[in-house]
């Protein structure tokens, strides 16, 4: 997060240092898709998302996941972020 409010930046070569050390990485922008969801604050539920594709965990039990431990006013735009990172 401190990265997306200005705070601080992103280290250089994090991508680079995981493939070289043989990690399968899926690089994804998540910033324009929490902003897409309506919160920038969103980015972690839009990775989450894309994650899930890699899991052997259900989607229904991720997004009742989501419904189960956000407050109820922001369920909406977090099942949002999910979907946009998760069809990613």
């Amino acid at each position: 997060m401190s990265v997306v409010i200005g705070t601080s930046d992103y280290p250089n070569g994090v991508i680079e240092g995981l493939k070289s050390a043989g990690a399968n990485v899926k690089q994804i922008d998540a910033l324009p898709l929490a902003l897409e969801a309506g919160s920038p604050k969103a980015v972690n539920v839009v990775l989450m998302g894309a994650m899930a594709n890699y899991m052997d965990i259900p989607y229904e039990v991720w997004t009742q996941a989501v419904r189960d431990t956000v407050p109820e006013r922001f369920i909406e735009l977090n099942l949002n972020a999910f979907n946009l990172g998760f069809n990613h």
